[in-house]
Order: structure tokens, then sequence, then C-alpha cells
């Protein structure tokens, strides 16, 4: 496929019916809830609404890539971070982006909660991204470009680091192989990864989870690769998908022209969902 064929969004599978609520620890505020996206490499390939979860309802987006003849995924490795560990704070003179007459729903996205308000981390600690076992070389690397960036776009700050299990308070990020389940969720067919946060009813955050096909052309070093991974982790701090005539990260197919350079909506939705 070439760079210049034309892609499809894919058609949802109808919602299942919602799952009956389950009791919880009165300090999580209600249900957990999650949203999950999936990024496929194929145009018209659509995976509809995640098999069910044991305790969360879910809603699930699909997602088309700008699929990649080898020469768009190992062109260019990203610049190593400015620092490689501890806590990953704003650069100096980063501040809030503009809206500038950008419009949600076209330009950005956001969550919500059921109650109305923004799926979004708190501001009291930092986020932290957990590396799972078994990623590829380079991981941690790119992820630590990836929150140097975020951090001082949206006021957040990270800290990246290596651990072998999803965690409550961190987005941990995962490879699997097609059809291997990860915390409920397993990329499958032609998928090049699924990312959301898991939240409570007051849209506060618990915790994210990114799961990233496997395989040789979607190492965090290729330049797809870096894009998608930080797609799916901005997914992660509660963005959801621009409309595709935006020249920005979360469209929903990967734009070659773009390829992981935030855009102003991207810029001024993690303005909303940061702590500026």
């Amino acid at each position: 496929m070439t760079n210049n064929a034309p892609f499809q969004h894919a058609g949802a599978a109808p919602p299942p019916p919602p799952r009956p609520p389950r009791r919880r620890r009165p300090s999580l505020g209600g249900p957990i809830m999650l949203l999950v996206t999936a990024l496929l490499i194929s145009a018209g390939i659509g995976s509809g609404h995640l098999p069910p979860l044991a305790q969360w309802p879910e809603r699930a987006s699909d997602m088309v890539s700008q699929a990649a003849s080898g020469e768009v995924g190992a062109t260019s490795t990203p610049a190593p971070p400015q620092s490689t560990a501890g806590l990953i704070t704003p650069a100096s003179g980063s501040g809030p982006a503009p809206k500038q007459g950008l419009r949600e729903g076209q330009d950005y996205a956001l969550w919500r909660s059921p109650s109305g308000q923004l799926v979004r981390w708190s501001c009291d600690a930092p986020i932290r991204i957990v590396v799972a076992k078994g990623a590829p070389q380079g991981t941690a690397t790119a992820l630590r470009s990836i929150a140097e960036e975020l951090a001082s776009v949206s006021g957040h700050r990270f800290t990246v680091s290596a651990r072998s299990e999803s965690e409550r308070g961190a987005i941990t990020v995962h490879y699997a192989k097609p059809g291997v389940s990860i915390d409920g969720i397993r990329v499958t067919g032609n998928e090049m990864g699924r990312g959301g946060p898991r939240f409570a009813a007051d849209g506060s955050i618990l915790r994210g989870v990114v799961v990233m096909r496997d395989t040789p052309d979607n190492r965090p070093g290729q330049r797809r690769g870096y894009a998608v991974l930080k797609h799916e982790v901005i997914h992660a701090m509660g963005l959801d998908h621009a409309d595709q005539s935006a020249a920005e990260v979360m469209t929903p197919r990967l734009q070659v022209g773009v390829m992981g350079n935030l855009g102003p909506g991207d810029r001024y939705g993690l303005t909303r969902v940061g702590c500026w």
C-alpha cells in the first residue's frame, strides 16, 4: 500500500448493553470506566467494541492508521531526552497553549465522565509511566522523550520506570503479540495499539493502559512506532480523537505529514486536561 492510498474509518459495532453496577469502595466515587481506542495498520479493518472486561463497562472507538510501506516506519529515531532519570517537569518558559479559535470536536476532543466532568489526572502527584516487562529496547527512552514534551505542554510532571504488571496510579505500556490479552485488552488483526484511561465516576483517572502491537514495524525507535506510542499515551491522559481533517496527532488516522508532531489542537487539549 502506498502512502497516497485512501483510508476509511471502520464502522464501530453497536455498543453492548450496559453491565450492572458493582459495589465499589466509597473512595473511588463510583464505578470505574475504561476508554480505549484501537489503531490499525490497514484501512477498512475494524474491531468494534472490546471484549467485555471483568469489572469495567467500556466505550471503544476504532482508529485507522496511515498504513506505511517500510520507508515511513523506519526513517527517523526520536532524539534522546534531556533527562533520562528522575522527575520530568515542564521546561523553563513553557505554559498553557492558547485556544486560538480551536473548536472542540474538530481540532481536539476530550473525554468526560457520565456526569459531564473532564476525564483527567490529578495534579497532586506526578503521572508515572511504567514500562512493562517484555517491551522492546528503547521503549523507556522513547517514553521519556514523549513525557518531556507532554510535561511542557500540559504542566503535568512525569516519571518513567520499569515494572512487570499494570499498576494503579500509572500509565502502563505493554507490547504484546496480536491476540494476547493484557489487562483485559488485546490487539487483534492489524491493530497497531490500544490505549485509554480507567477513571472513576467523577472523571479522575485511576490508571492508564497502553497495549502496543509487538511487531518489528511498530518499534518505539521508528518514526511510525514512536508516533503511535505518543498517540496512545495521550489517549491515556484523557484526549479523544480530533476530526480527521485537522493536522493533529490525535486524528483517527495517522497522517504522514504529522507523524507525531503535536498540532495546536493537541496542545490545547493537553492544556485543558493539564495543570496550568
